[in-house]
């Protein structure tokens, strides 16, 4: 009896196979989903099956980001008192959060950045008409929303549901556009958590999560070759935040179109950015500088200003302390750095991140990690072509921008000469940044003894 059991149960699951594949082939004819299926697989150039997975993945972060986004709308929070996050995302609401004081008057230059606190204005005031029949003695604390035991104020919900839409836009564009998304999403996920450490101080901005996606679906629209689209976005970005901005990079050096297409692209896209962000200032009668670039109100504030904020960064760079801006964007800033380009899609990428990472060092604080959101996708993607790539070429092929296509330098010398300048580079900066350390160190005992 027993050792025929194996053989009955062997029998019985194959029976329950061919009977449920037979019921799964009808259900797919009526639903037509081979029809489905091989158009989306012709479309994404990737298995269906893998479009399910990424985008399973993708709703799974969106949720848990959610859930950890909503308790950084408390307002003042219990541990440091900040209400900075809470402020910024109602204050162009007709019922802005009530701070101690006006929390601005230090960032004036961030007025300018006005989308997203339109944005976020908005969705407060819709909100509160919608309990507008609930009696609450301070209209800003609403009704309690309860997952598993646990309570949200109706604020933070609207909060977290803000910025885990933004990421489900990235992920969005990320699996329509790359068929390596599923690691990028995941080194996504990996660099966001780092704001929500305590050193980082936990800011969320309205317009942190918007610029990393535009920033990141221009990048995508590079490589698609794109003109039109690629301007639009980062028109769109740069309203968010001024350093979409730096896009305007991927219009002028694209190699895809003629210099002076490209020439008169950039001239307009800076021109109706700056036009755009003014007739809007005007319209919400907002007067200081068009970007936030140290609070600065003319040239010798701006000189002043940035080289202590410079040296500070520096400062920063060259510390031992335990959040270093080496780990930003969970290490693929440090990393994207130093992987060698191998084409000129390469290098136009790596003259991107260059000339915003310098953008950072002169107006930011590089150890405030929300500010190198722009780039974090962008530095996942590098690092994702590289590990294909040399998985592929021990396999006997190479891979491109999309993850699994030719890759345009093939030739031995050519990789050699383009990685040989690319190191080259590298240890000249090296050395010219010694050099300068050496010089500020000298002069620093000096004025010291």
């Amino acid at each position: 009896m027993l050792k025929s059991l194996p053989d009955k149960f062997t029998g019985f699951a194959a029976g329950f196979y061919d009977r449920g594949s037979a019921w799964a082939g009808k259900l797919s004819r009526f639903f037509r989903w081979a029809r489905f299926s091989s158009w989306l697989s012709r479309r994404l150039s990737k298995p269906a099956a893998l479009v399910g997975i990424e985008s399973f993945v993708a709703l799974s972060l969106v949720v848990y980001f959610f859930f950890l986004v909503c308790p950084q709308a408390e307002a003042p929070r219990s541990y440091d008192g900040n209400e900075m996050n809470t402020y910024l995302f109602t204050y162009l609401s007709d019922h802005p959060y009530p701070a101690h004081h006006n929390l601005l008057a230090d960032f004036d230059n961030w007025k300018a950045r006005l989308p997203g606190p339109m944005i976020t204005g908005w969705v407060q005031d819709e909100t509160l008409k919608i309990y507008a029949k609930k009696a609450t003695p301070n209209p800003f604390y609403l009704d309690k929303v309860h997952f598993g035991g646990y309570y949200f104020l109706m604020p933070e919900v609207v909060f977290g549901f803000y910025h885990a839409l933004w990421l489900f836009l990235l992920f969005l564009v990320l699996i329509l556009h790359r068929r390596d998304a599923l690691l990028i999403m995941l080194g996504v996920f990996s660099g966001l958590m780092y704001n929500f450490t305590i050193p980082a101080g936990r800011w969320f901005c309205p317009w942190d999560m918007p610029t990393m996606f535009f920033f990141t679906w221009a990048c995508l629209l590079y490589d698609q070759r794109q003109f039109f689209p690629l301007m639009v976005v980062v028109w769109l970005g740069s309203q968010f935040k001024e350093t979409t901005l730096c896009c305007a990079l991927l219009v002028l050096l694209g190699q895809h179109w003629p210099w002076k297409k490209r020439f008169a692209g950039f001239a307009t896209l800076a021109v109706v950015c700056l036009l755009t962000r003014k007739l809007l200032m005007v319209g919400y009668g907002v007067k200081t500088a068009f970007f936030a670039l140290n609070n600065a109100e003319n040239l010798h504030e701006f000189v002043l200003k940035t080289w202590g904020v410079l040296l500070d960064n520096i400062q920063f760079l060259f510390s031992t302390n335990l959040d270093h801006v080496l780990f930003t964007n969970a290490g693929a800033l440090f990393i994207m750095m130093l992987i060698p380009w191998r084409n000129r899609r390469d290098v136009v990428f790596k003259i991107l991140a260059v000339v915003f990472i310098i953008g950072q060092f002169l107006g930011g604080i590089i150890i405030e990690y929300r500010i190198w959101y722009e780039i974090l996708p962008l530095g996942w993607m590098v690092i994702s072509e590289t590990l294909s790539n040399r998985h592929l070429t021990i396999l006997g092929g190479q891979a491109g921008p999309g993850g699994w296509q030719p890759d345009p330098v093939t030739d031995g010398r050519t990789r050699r000469v383009m990685q040989g300048c690319y190191w080259l580079m590298i240890m000249s900066v090296g050395l010219i940044l010694f050099a300068i350390l050496s010089v500020l160190g000298l002069a620093l005992l000096v004025i010291k003894y």
